[in-house]
């Protein structure tokens, strides 16, 4: 499996920013012609989707557009989905409408929705992706895990890019849930949701094995996994981690 990653294209929507025009700015640096590439796509647009799909088609748009995937075959791309917590808003409407009338009734809607890849493929099927779709929940590896998997599945020739998402959404549930956590199972990487609350956000990289825009390699990404959280700072979420990854791909736009 190849250990380095071409990225294309990096797209992002979180509770600090809305766009990747907006990281860039914040850097003071100047948009290059790929950045300039990176379009923005509207909430209205995506109004119907939950939280997590709302943020992840998003983030992709932005991702899909600097990468100039509308000139390949829906085939060739694929797609991997990183998140802790899912769509926790459709899980907790789902359990309130089976708690109702005893069960009498609980949503079909809802419950679709609070399967765990339901954002993926919500989002596969707005960009019109067939190629291979997965949802993932690296517990450490949140960064480079998804990474590594890309790699296997652009060495085995399964597609021509991959677009990785890393993605959560704000939710008191997903607080409460860290905090009991963090109190009863002992587990220090919850810690900074009991003094931070909760973030929200999903960050789209599309890789490849060559003609990017930047490249990674995956091994040194690994330091980047819960790196902050070790010194007690940042949120244990996906999102979290991979803001390092768009940082380095756009100081080189």
């Amino acid at each position: 499996m190849p250990m380095r990653l071409d990225i294309h294209g990096v797209g992002l929507v979180t509770d600090r920013y809305g766009s990747v025009h907006e990281v860039a700015g914040s850097a003071g640096g100047e948009p290059g012609d790929l950045l300039r590439c990176a379009t923005v796509l509207e909430e209205s647009a995506v109004a119907s989707h939950d939280v997590l799909a709302q943020l992840a088609i998003r983030a992709i748009h932005q991702a899909h557009s600097m990468a100039r995937l509308e000139e390949i075959s829906g085939e060739e791309i694929g797609l991997l989905f990183q998140t802790s917590w899912g769509m926790i808003d459709s899980t907790v409407a789902y359990l309130e409408s089976m708690l109702a009338e005893n069960g009498k009734y609980a949503s079909p809607r809802h419950f679709s929705r609070s399967v765990y890849s339901s954002a993926a493929s919500l989002a596969a099927i707005h960009f019109g992706i067939h190629g291979p779709c997965e949802t993932l929940t690296f517990e450490r590896e949140i960064l480079s895990g998804p990474l590594r998997q890309a790699g296997r599945m652009l060495a085995a020739r399964r597609c021509e890019r991959v677009i990785v998402v890393w993605a959560e959404q704000a939710s008191e549930v997903a607080g409460d849930l860290a905090v009991r956590a963090a109190r009863q199972l002992h587990r220090r990487e919850y810690e900074p949701y009991v003094r931070g609350g909760v973030g929200y956000g999903a960050i789209a990289a599309v890789v490849g094995l060559e003609g990017g825009i930047g490249s990674v390699e995956i091994g040194e990404l690994a330091m980047l996994d819960f790196a902050a959280i070790g010194e007690g700072e940042g949120k244990p979420f996906a999102m979290e981690a991979a803001m390092g990854l768009v940082r380095r791909v756009l100081g080189g736009t």
